[in-house]
């Protein structure tokens, strides 16, 4: 039996506003608070390992999207329905919204959304071992974000590139990106990001063999000290294995 493009929230939750003035306001024709606040506590909550929650806030605000009637606020509800389906690992799944909300992006100018999309394909792809893919797109993610000096989530874009350009055996690429990320993340203060620059930044020194592993110990170390901090337990699962 195959999974529905996404999961149906619990029967208790209770449904989206309808036409109020706080959803309808669109911050200058640009978006929608109710939706942008929506797909940011989906990415909290997916960071959390909560993916219930994570997909019936998704689908909330994909509701209100919808009923807004505008491509914007689709655009980013959509990436909220990828988004927990990439940190669950279920790639086949996430592929087709990413496609078609890149198309969407790319047929509005939505340069915006472009590069999360952009990014969130690039990590679908390196999920299914398509490596060369993964790399083209998480390059394309962040030569977008440089351009449009779009600095949001762009050390996890970092962290993503990285793992990819390890795993196609590009080690000092590896390195030079996973230390950008780190420093991005510190100059923003976004522990969650500096968190993932951390782990890679130790699976890079793990590749390096034993006169590598002080050093991968401590990077895992700070990563997963930084991660239990922000009750990020994907990370922390992910570091002790």
């Amino acid at each position: 039996m195959t999974e529905p493009p996404f999961p149906a929230p619990p029967p208790a939750a209770a449904p989206p506003p309808r036409h109020s003035d706080f959803t309808s306001n669109r911050l200058g024709g640009i978006t929608l608070p109710s939706v942008l606040a929506r797909v940011w506590k989906v990415f909290c909550l997916s960071e959390l390992g909560d993916f219930e929650g994570a997909f019936s806030v998704a689908r909330e605000a994909l509701l209100v999207a919808e009923e807004s009637g505008h491509a914007f606020p689709l655009v980013m509800a959509r990436f909220g329905i990828a988004y927990p389906y990439l940190l669950r690992g279920n790639s086949h799944l996430a592929i087709p919204v990413l496609e078609q909300g890149m198309a969407v992006c790319r047929a509005n100018d939505n340069l915006l959304w472009e590069v999360a999309y952009a990014a969130g394909l690039g990590r679908a792809y390196f999920l299914i071992a398509r490596i060369d893919d993964a790399v083209a797109q998480l390059e394309i993610a962040i030569a977008l974000a440089s351009k449009r000096q779009n600095r949001v989530s762009q050390g996890v874009w970092m962290s993503w590139l990285g793992d990819a350009y390890l795993t196609a055996g590009r080690h000092d690429d590896a390195i030079r990106v996973a230390t950008a990320a780190r420093d991005h993340a510190q100059g923003r203060q976004e522990l969650g990001d500096e968190a993932q620059a951390l782990r890679l930044l130790g699976e890079v020194a793990l590749h390096e063999g034993p006169h590598g592993s002080d050093r991968a110990y401590d990077c895992y170390r700070q990563a997963m000290a930084q991660a239990k901090r922000e009750d990020m337990r994907l990370l922390v699962a992910h570091c002790c294995t």
